[in-house]
C-alpha cells in the first residue's frame, strides 16, 4: 500500500527554505586544499588515537574514508558554480563542505603541539618538520606530512618524596605502596625509589600528584590543594633527571559540627533543627543541625539519614563527595555544597575540629505539565484519517518529606477515520472513530538503599541510591471499524539500584498485567474472516478474543561509561534474564 504524506512533505520544505533565508555566501579564498595529513617518521605512538587529535589542520571528510572521495565538497563546488534561484543554491553550499585550505600558521602551530607531546612523554629532543607535498602538477590538492624524529628519551634516576613525614608508619606505607612512579618497586631510602629504566613522563607525574591530594584528603588534610605540590626536577646526565615531589600537607583536622541549611521556594519562615548531638571523652560536643528556610514539607532527618560520615573523626573528603551524591540521587536537591569552615575550626586538646557547612536548594514540589498531539495522514488509494490527543501530568516530588515521589498521568486519544474498510462488503466513504483512554499512578521511595547497605563492599563503593517503585497503569481503546473494544491493566513493583557511576541494576518482583478484549458482533467478518494464515488467525483470536493474566520476574544489570550523544569512547553493556507466564499456570 502506498502512502502519500502530503503535509510531511509540505513542512519538511518549509523549514529547508526559510532555513536557506539566512545563508550567507562564504567568502572567496584561494591556495592549496590539504587532501591528506601524515605523521611519518615514529612508531613509538599510535597516529590515529595519540597523534592526530593533536592537529587542526583541516582536511575534507572523505566518503569511508576513500581517499580522493570527498561528496560533500563536490555538493559545495557544484552550489557555487550552479546557476540555480538564489535561495536554493545558498541552501545546496550550506549543505556541502567548504575545501579546507592550507594554513600555514595552523600547521606550524600543530607542530609545536607535537613538539610538546613529545617532550612530555620524555622525548626532549624531539625533531617535528612540518612537510607540503603536492599531488599532482596539476592540482590544487597537497598534502601535509609531519616527519617525526623523537630521539633518544629521558629517564628518571631517583624519585623521591618531601614533607610526608607527619604521616602514621600505616599511611606511609599505603601511600608509598600505590605509588604510580615506584610501583612494584622497594624504596632505597626513606620516600626514594630507584626509578632506573623508567621513562620521564609529565602527566605520570600530574596523576601522581592528583593521587596524593585525593589520599592526603581522605586522611585528614583537606587544605591540600594543587599549588600544595610542587615537583622539582634536577638533571643529572643528558639522558636522566632526578625528581623530587615536595608535599606541603597543612594541618590535619577532624569533622567538627555539621550544618545543614536548606533554602526552597514555598516562602516560609526558619526552622531549626538539632538532628544529633555526639558527646565523647577527649573531644567536644559536636552537633548536627539542619536551618530550613522557605521550604517546610522536607524531613530533616532525610539529610541525618543519608550522611556517610560522622563528627568527631578524621576528616575524609570521599565521605563528603558520597553525601553529596545520595542527596542529589533523591531528586530533591538541585544544588549541593559542601564546604569546611576553617576560620571557625576549634582546638580541644591536642585535636583540631573543623565545622563543615552543607548548602542545600530545593526545588518545587508540585510539578504540573500538559501536551498534545495532532495527527493527519493521507491515503490516495483508501483512506484518510485525523487524530488528536492530550494529556496531563501531576506530579509530586515529596510526599512524605523524605524523598518519596508519586506521579499522576492522565491522557486520552481520538481518530478519525474516513473510506477505511477491510472487507470489500462494507461500503466505503463512512467515518469510523477509535479512542484510547490511558491513566497511571506510579510511587517511588527511597527507603530500600538503608536496608541493602550491607551488599555495597561488593561493588567497593556504597550504593549511591536504591528505590522502590510502583505503577499501576490502565488503558481502554475502542475500535469501531473492526468491532472491538479493549481493557488492560499492569501492576509493576520494581527495585532499581545505582550501584556506582557506571553500574545500574533493576529487579522486578512483581509484574502482573491483564487484558480483556471484548469483541462485538460482526468482528469476525470484519477482521478474523480476512486472515488465510492459519498461524495469524490463531494469533489473533487469542490476543483480541480472550482474557489474558500474564506475570514475569526480571532482573537487569547495565553497565556503562559512554556518551550517549558523542560516542566517540567508553563501553555500554547489559545483561538480562527474565522468567513468566508461570502465573497463568498456577492459577
Amino acid at each position: 500500500m502506498k502512502h502519500f504524506y502530503v503535509t510531511s512533505a509540505y513542512v519538511f520544505l518549509h523549514v529547508v527554505f526559510a532555513g536557506m533565508g539566512y545563508a550567507q555566501s562564504a567568502p572567496y579564498q584561494t591556495g592549496p586544499i590539504v587532501a591528506s595529513i601524515e605523521i611519518t617518521g615514529q612508531s613509538l605512538f599510535n597516529p590515529e588515537s595519540q597523534l592526530l587529535p593533536l592537529v587542526n589542520t583541516e582536511v575534507n571528510r572523505k566518503l569511508f574514508g576513500i581517499p580522493r572521495i570527498t561528496p560533500w565538497l563536490w555538493i559545495y563546488r557544484w552550489g557555487t558554480k550552479s546557476r540555480l534561484p538564489r535561495r536554493l543554491k545558498e541552501g545546496i553550499i550550506k549543505s556541502g563542505e567548504k575545501p579546507a585550505y592550507l594554513d600555514l600558521v595552523v600547521m606550524e602551530k600543530d607542530a609545536d603541539r607535537l613538539r610538546l607531546f613529545f617532550r612530555q612523554q620524555g622525548y626532549r629532543a624531539a625533531v617535528v618538520t612540518p612537510r607540503i607535498q603536492k599531488n599532482n602538477p596539476d592540482s590544487s590538492q597537497v598534502s601535509v606530512q609531519f616527519a617525526i624524529t623523537p630521539g633518544a628519551p629521558t629517564f628518571i634516576r631517583n624519585f623521591r618524596y618531601l614533607g610526608l613525614e607527619k604521616l602514621t608508619s600505616d599511611q606511609q606505607s599505603r601511600l608509598l605502596s600505590e605509588s604510580l612512579l615506584g610501583v612494584g618497586k622497594m624504596p632505597i631510602a626513606a620516600f626514594t625509589f630507584d626509578g632506573a629504566g623508567q621513562r620521564y613522563i609529565e602527566p605520570k607525574l600530574y596523576e601522581e600528584r592528583r593521587r596524593i591530594i585525593t589520599f592526603l584528603q581522605d586522611e585528614g588534610y583537606p587544605e591540600i590543594t594543587r599549588d600544595s605540590i610542587r615537583v622539582i626536577v634536577t638533571p643529572i646526565r643528558a639522558d636522566s633527571f632526578d625528581v623530587s615531589m615536595l608535599v606541603g600537607m597543612g594541618r590535619r583536622y577532624r569533622m567538627g559540627d555539621i550544618r545543614f541549611r536548606v533554602n526552597g521556594p514555598d516562602g516560609s519562615e526558619a526552622q531549626r533543627d538539632t538532628l544529633q548531638w555526639i558527646e565523647r571523652e577527649e573531644q567536644p560536643r559536636l552537633y548536627v543541625t539542619a536551618t530550613r528556610t522557605g521550604e517546610s514539607s522536607l524531613n530533616p532527618h532525610l539529610l541525618n539519614a543519608l550522611m556517610q560520615f560522622t563528627p568527631g573523626e578524621w576528616y575524609n573528603q570521599s565521605k563528603l563527595l558520597q553525601t553529596k551524591l545520595l542527596l542529589e540521587q533523591t531528586g530533591l536537591f538541585p544544588f549541593t555544597n559542601f564546604f569546611p569552615t576553617y576560620a571557625a575550626s576549634k582546638t580541644h586538646g591536642d585535636r583540631t575540629y573543623v565545622p563543615i557547612e552543607v548548602d542545600l536548594r530545593t526545588r518545587s514540589r508540585f510539578e504540573v505539565s500538559w501536551d498534545g498531539s495532532l495527527l493527519q495522514r493521507f491515503n490516495t488509494n483508501t483512506s484518510d484519517e485525523i487524530g488528536l490527543g492530550t494529556g496531563a501530568s501531576v506530579s509530586d516530588l515529596n510526599v512524605w518529606g523524605q524523598g518519596e515521589k508519586m506521579r499522576l498521568r492522565l491522557s486520552a486519544s481520538g481518530t478519525l477515520e474516513r473510506g477505511f474498510t477491510l472487507s470489500p462488503n462494507t461500503q466505503s466513504g463512512n467515518f469510523s472513530r477509535s479512542t484510547q483512554y490511558d491513566a497511571a499512578v506510579g510511587w517511588s521511595f527511597p527507603y530500600l538503599r538503608r536496608r541493602v547497605s550491607w551488599l555495597g563492599p561488593l561493588f567497593g563503593v556504597p550504593f549511591y541510591s536504591a528505590s522502590t517503585r510502583v505503577q499501576l497503569n490502565f488503558l481502554h481503546e475502542k475500535r469501531e471499524v473492526i468491532k472491538l473494544t479493549r481493557d488492560r491493566a499492569s501492576l509493576l513493583y520494581q527495585l532499581d539500584f545505582r550501584h556506582n557511576r557506571a553500574i545500574t541494576s533493576t529487579l522486578n518482583l512483581f509484574d502482573f498485567s491483564f487484558s480483556d478484549p471484548k469483541p462485538a458482533e460482526g468482528f469476525e467478518e470484519l477482521f478474523l474472516s480476512l486472515i488465510t494464515d492459519p498461524v495469524q488467525y490463531q494469533r489473533a483470536v487469542e490476543d483480541y478474543t480472550v482474557r489474558k493474566v500474564n506475570n514475569a520476574f526480571r532482573y537487569a544489570i547495565r553497565g556503562g561509561n559512554a556518551d550517549p550523544l558523542r560516542r566517540d569512547k567508553g563501553y555500554s553493556s547489559e545483561f538480562g534474564a527474565e522468567i513468566g507466564g508461570n502465573l497463568p499456570f498456577l492459577l
